[in-house]
């Protein structure tokens, strides 16, 4: 399985305070989409790798970063405080599950690596939280 899917299913089956959590090929797809509130889309943010670390073979360690879009809506609140608590309080149940997971012997336990704002529009509130972890990479 890869990492988007594992911390899929890892927000699937802890936290039930999302009416839809799911799986996005990028953010520019997820912006593009109808998405319901409050609601967890999970994508691949990057990947890097550290330089080559043999000579007769390539082992690298390769970071993979998860991006976590939680959108929330309020209505009520035209300056979008209430949405920002809301996406807080979703943030910080994502980090108790999230945070020192090991979603397999292939990969490392997660890390935080940040998080911002990425848009308000329309009553909605999306903020993104990024979460990596590493594996080894190895040639035949």
């Amino acid at each position: 399985m890869t990492l988007r899917s594992l911390v899929e299913d890892r927000i699937k089956n802890t936290i039930t305070d999302f009416r839809d959590i799911s799986g996005a090929s990028d953010l520019r797809t997820l912006l593009a989409s109808a998405v319901t509130p409050p609601g967890c889309y999970i994508y691949r943010e990057k990947a890097t790798v550290k330089p080559n670390a043999m000579l007769n073979k390539v082992v690298q360690q390769k970071t993979e970063y998860i991006g976590l879009i939680v959108v929330t809506r309020n209505v009520r609140d035209a300056r979008g405080g209430i949405n920002a608590d809301e996406s807080e309080q979703l943030c910080d149940l994502i980090e108790t599950q999230l945070l020192g997971y090991e979603p397999s012997q292939d990969f490392s336990p997660l890390e935080y690596a940040g998080g911002d704002l990425v848009l308000m529009r329309d009553g909605l509130h999306f903020w993104r939280e990024v979460y990596k972890s590493d594996r080894t990479i190895r040639s035949t």
